[in-house]
């Protein structure tokens, strides 16, 4: 199993609509190629974990690294695992914004998902890095 997690920003026409869109496709093609993973959509910014086979993640990844909805890509992590984290889901999908304005609800309902995901019980770092790039988006809005 390999997994990687990015960072982007939304271009402003990239709205709620245009993500449910994007969404509806990503199912059928990661169920299609055995893909799972974890979305999250904050003030415009996007951190995303995808874990599957190594061949059809990086090119998935090549895909969204031309998508021209979003910029500013950056891969912050990949790595070999032995399970996945996210193995119930093919795409977790979660707008933080929707929640609630307080940093304190919107990092517990993170912390609900990556809990009851497989995460907690499998090793390496690219769960690390997906949680603390979350946590750099909500202290960011906390300090504003």
């Amino acid at each position: 199993m390999f997994s990687i997690v990015y960072r982007s920003i939304a271009l402003p026409h990239f709205d709620k609509n245009s993500i449910k869109k994007m969404l509806e496709k990503a199912v059928v093609f990661n169920q299609s190629e055995d893909i799972t993973g974890c979305l999250l959509h904050h003030q415009g910014k996007f951190v995303q974990l995808i874990e599957g086979q190594k061949e059809v993640v990086r090119q998935l990844y090549g895909r969204i690294r031309e998508d021209e909805r979003h910029k500013d890509i950056v891969l912050l992590y990949s790595e070999s695992n032995p399970v996945r984290m996210f193995s119930d889901w093919n795409m977790v999908f979660s707008d933080l914004n929707d929640i609630t304005e307080q940093v304190a609800h919107k990092r517990a309902l993170f912390d609900e998902i990556f809990h009851v995901s497989d995460a907690i019980s499998t090793p390496g770092r690219s769960k690390l890095t997906l949680w603390l790039e979350v946590n750099k988006l909500l202290h960011r809005e906390r300090d504003q």
